[in-house]
């Protein structure tokens, strides 16, 4: 088995740690969601707007900038919310129904007790760059990796582990100049607001680089790693599939594709799959969530392109 059971200190230190990054999450939100509300150099339903004057008005930037570190903070806040829901409806479930319990919520299991930051973290940053101007949410999603990357090693899945810190961080780091820089400098040329959509042939290519993730996790499953689902071909599918769409997703948010999104919802379904064959019922449920936060986030940039037409 994968699953290590932690030594007492061990859980505390993690179960500590969780609570106080919760606490100071939501604390730092409602600072600045209370600074947000006193501060009215940009007007709510002006930031948009904002955007197109960047290069014909520097003084601004300073202005956009800090509305879009609030913009973060309020999604932080609102995943902070959201999670608060679930679990409040997880744990009604247990009380009520006691073969339930200890399934949903596994505060026993470390890597769940570090899975509930990153998911918050996650979502937060999901939420943030539902705006394709804030490269802040990437702070969070560089946040949320290494958080993963550490929830992986606790399940002894060394591929993620590893994936995780050399693939993804580095690739938020990227997004994180890129945007940056058509946020705060457009150039004349550029139209700073709008994704677009993949060509025929880079799509084509997505499909073949998908497949051959799966047929590489499915090799390092079979034959390197002793997880959970190492054993079961549909599992082992599941399981490349999210790797393969995950770097998709990540890469091309890069360059602000469309795509991006349906490689996350990709994501999100293989996920589903994979914790209701494996019987994992939280996982399912988080990526449940994960579905709709990437599905909604999906639709706003498809909108945003279309009003751009």
């Amino acid at each position: 088995s994968s699953w290590r059971s932690p030594t007492p200190v061990t859980h505390s230190i993690l179960v500590s740690l969780n609570l106080w990054i919760l606490q100071v999450a939501l604390i730092s939100s409602c600072l600045a969601t209370a600074t947000a509300a006193s501060n009215h150099n940009i007007a709510k339903g002006e930031l948009r707007l904002a955007f197109f004057f960047l290069s014909s008005k520097p003084s601004t930037r300073y202005p956009v900038k800090t509305a879009l570190y609030k913009e973060f903070a309020r999604n932080s806040l609102l995943s902070i919310g959201i999670f608060s829901a679930l679990f409040l409806i997880l744990y009604t479930i247990e009380s009520c129904a006691p073969v339930w319990r200890g399934m949903l919520l596994q505060w026993h299991d470390s890597a769940f007790v570090v899975g509930i930051p990153a998911s918050v973290i996650g979502v937060a940053y999901v939420l943030t760059i539902r705006n394709p101007q804030n490269y802040t949410g990437f702070y969070g999603g560089i946040v949320m990796a290494l958080l993963l990357s550490w929830q992986f090693a606790l399940l002894q899945q060394w591929s993620l582990t590893v994936l995780y810190v050399v693939v993804f961080v580095p690739f938020m780091i990227y997004s994180i100049i890129c945007w940056r820089k058509q946020t705060l400098q457009p150039s004349e040329n550029e139209d700073i607001f709008c994704p677009v959509w993949l060509s025929i042939r880079n799509q084509a290519f997505n499909l073949l680089f998908l497949l051959g993730m799966v047929a590489l996790d499915s090799g390092l499953l079979t034959h390197f790693e002793s997880t959970i689902h190492s054993e079961h071909l549909l599992q082992k599918l599941m399981s490349g599939v999210m790797i393969g769409s995950s770097v998709l997703a990540n890469f091309w948010l890069i360059y602000k594709k469309l795509d991006a999104w349906l490689w996350w919802v990709v994501y999100s379904i293989a996920g589903m799959i994979l914790y209701a064959l494996i019987g994992n019922a939280f996982s399912f449920v988080l990526f449940t969530v994960f579905l709709v936060v990437n599905g909604g986030a999906g639709l706003a940039w498809i909108k945003a392109y279309r009003n751009s037409k």
